[in-house]
């Protein structure tokens, strides 16, 4: 069972890689090959959307461990400042997921 999952795995790996490849490939190809300054822009800031997703996703966790650490050592007053972020950074991700 463990053999076919990570087959699987590593063909989803391989997968993704590939589309990786060809986005950048298919990016590139605009960039070069086009007089067109909308969909300069439309990529640049499609680019942009993509950058801030991965730098922001992984501060949720951060925020999450540090709001737990806070709740542990100081008072709940300090919480509502953390829940504060954290929802501000979930707001952000999921209007950046959906464009």
């Amino acid at each position: 069972m463990y053999e076919i999952i990570q087959s699987m795995i590593e063909k989803i790996f391989k997968m993704s890689d590939i589309m990786k490849k060809d986005l950048k490939n298919i990016e590139k190809n605009v960039f070069e090959n086009t007089n067109n300054a909308l969909i300069k822009e439309m990529m640049i800031k499609k680019r942009n959307v993509i950058i801030l997703k991965y730098m922001l996703v992984p501060q949720i966790s951060v925020m999450k461990l540090i709001e737990d650490n806070v709740n542990k050592h100081f008072s709940e007053e300090m919480e509502v400042y953390f829940e504060d972020l954290e929802d501000k950074i979930n707001h952000v991700v999921n209007d950046i997921k959906i464009i």
